[in-house]
């Protein structure tokens, strides 16, 4: 089976070893070979910004936190089979297709396919988030994903809280196999009538595959002069100074009203202290190897949130290439950017930097001569 190791193949040599050492690639990697390459065109790296900046110090099989990457896939219509089931033999392979929680996926994913109508409408793609930390690669247990929801536009624009608020819930149920609790529920409905104006939730997600856990609610459309106003409004508890520390860092010495890019909380019975921000970056400057957020990457750098030789690595991953992907018979256009930067903050004033390296490729030029289709062997990462 093709998998999405090969398509991180094709893309290892532009990897900056001081984002993502050779030891935090293979274990992506791992994760990555138990995943048809069809599933997905869409991948992000996530890297911890903090920390060590030595690319490949010690052992090749050492674990640091703050060289820690993990594994981020998106899921649209033309991958859904995969998680179907409906995809003649290539979709999930065996361990998966078995477990409690991809069972659960497969669920879903019908769902979104037309077997749930309100869902069907509802939902535009997944995302599939796996957390890879010290004890991933040696357990012999399938990779477990958090899972996040894409609505579709007409879902997420429209007027009515009842029928956004039952999109999320539907679909986190199917998530989790049980009833959401009431008191997650209430919060998850305030999260959607204290929105302002312009504001939505396009993306929701389990941070657990159980209906105990809360549901993040991930917030677009806000400002930095009424993002305060807004998390009071649906009874977040952290504090103010954590607050500041994120929005400061975000807005790196931008205006007072500067846009939020994503305002990340987690809904439980109430909204925990824990949030974060996602900054977007500007895409066409990366095509040549340019970042313009100069502002923002000094902001973490004096935050201590972000070394110096992890900043000046970021611009060395972008741009783009062509590409003949192991699993298609025509050369890709592969596009290669951070996405964005997120601030978190656990409520205390402590804040952590991430950036998420993007990696997009779609269909362009003409068909490779003697492919062999039948051939299934995918390249070692270098």
């Amino acid at each position: 089976m093709y998998t999405v190791a090969g398509t991180l193949d094709r893309a290892a040599r532009y990897v900056p070893r001081h984002l993502v050492s050779s030891a935090a690639l293979g274990r992506a990697r791992s994760v990555a070979l138990q995943l048809p390459a069809a599933l997905t065109n869409w991948i992000y790296l996530e890297c911890r910004l903090a920390g060590s900046t030595c690319p490949d110090c010690g052992p090749d099989s050492a674990f640091d936190e703050s060289s820690r990457v993990d594994l981020i896939v998106r899921v649209d219509e033309r991958g859904r089979s995969r998680l179907t089931g409906d995809a003649d033999g290539r979709a999930l392979g065996e361990p998966l297709v078995s477990t409690p929680i991809w069972t659960r996926i497969r669920s879903l994913a019908r769902a979104w396919a037309g077997a749930h109508a309100g869902l069907q409408r509802a939902i535009g793609r997944l995302w599939l988030e796996f957390d890879i930390d010290a004890t991933t690669v040696d357990s012999a247990a399938p990779p477990v994903p958090r899972v996040f929801v894409e609505f579709a536009p007409e879902l997420y624009c429209s007027r009515s809280v009842a029928l956004r608020t039952e999109a999320i819930v539907a679909a986190m149920e199917l998530l989790t196999g049980e009833r959401m609790r009431p008191s997650t529920a209430r919060t998850v409905r305030r999260c959607v009538e204290q929105l302002p104006p312009g504001a939505c939730i396009p993306f929701a997600g389990t941070l657990q595959p159980s209906a105990a856990a809360a549901t993040r609610i991930c917030v677009t459309g806000l400002r930095t002069s009424n993002v305060a106003a807004y998390l009071h409004a649906i009874g977040w508890s952290g504090e103010t100074d954590a607050l500041s520390t994120v929005l400061g860092s975000a807005a790196g010495g931008a205006l007072p009203a500067a846009p939020v890019g994503v305002l990340n909380v987690d809904a439980g019975a109430d909204v925990a202290p824990r949030m974060g921000v996602e900054h977007l970056l500007d895409r066409r400057s990366q095509l040549g190897g340019r970042i313009l957020e100069d502002d923002l990457l000094d902001a973490l750098v004096a935050r201590g949130m972000c070394t110096s030789h992890k900043r000046a690595a970021l611009p060395e991953w972008c741009g783009w290439s062509r590409e003949i992907m192991p699993h298609e018979l025509w050369s890709s256009l592969v596009v290669r950017r951070v996405n964005h930067l997120k601030i978190t903050t656990s409520g205390s004033g402590r804040a952590e930097a991430k950036a998420y390296l993007c990696l997009t490729h779609a269909f362009h030029g003409a068909p490779r001569a003697h492919a062999d289709p039948l051939h299934t062997t995918e390249g070692s990462i270098q």
